[in-house]
């Protein structure tokens, strides 16, 4: 399983990492701390002992045997402590629905439930929130049935993304909006 929003997703089902992982017949977790807030900090789980017998040395022939990797995995030992990684996922999908619903008010609602946090966005808005400093990527959306006048933006939040982050985000697609009713482009 690739875990690196394995938190975001565990909060938001509201389950057991044991329920998401192993009694669903996961064999081996990557579980992602870098997303959370650590720096480069990645696990790697194995449910059975006997999948792990050779992964050190992959691990090696790989190149992802840091001479100080210790210090790198010491971050677990505070993303870890009174669940604070389960808290900092929590936060970030609370910022993420924040963001749906405050551009759904808008006009501007998510294609997907909040958890795949994407938007589509008209094309005209777009430029103008690229002119006025936003930032986010453009996705592919072949196959979609996204409109050819609508992009495919991925919008992501995160355990640093504050309630001022949201509001002047959305504040900057409500004057867009405003301006491309007013003046179509």
């Amino acid at each position: 399983m690739d875990g690196a929003r394995f938190a975001n997703a565990l909060v938001r089902l509201n389950t057991t990492p044991a329920e998401m992982t192993w009694r669903s017949g996961v064999d081996v977790l990557s579980f992602g701390a870098t997303k959370g807030g650590a720096l480069a900090a990645e696990a790697v789980i194995f449910f059975d002992p006997a999948a792990a017998a050779c992964f050190g040395e992959r691990r090696k022939r790989g190149g992802h045997l840091l001479s100080k990797h210790r210090f790198i995995a010491a971050q677990f030992l505070a993303y870890l402590d009174d669940n604070r990684w389960l808290t900092l996922a929590r936060h970030a999908n609370a910022m993420a629905s924040k963001l749906a619903d405050a551009l759904t008010a808008i006009g501007m609602r998510p294609v997907w439930p909040v958890e795949a946090n994407l938007v589509t966005l008209p094309r005209a808005l777009d430029a103008k929130l690229k002119a006025a400093g936003a930032n986010y990527y453009v996705r592919s959306s072949d196959g979609l049935g996204i409109g050819a006048d609508d992009v495919l933006v991925r919008l992501v939040t995160s355990f640093a993304t504050g309630d001022d982050d949201i509001d002047r985000f959305v504040n900057l697609c409500a004057r867009s909006v405003t301006r491309l009713r007013v003046a179509p482009i």
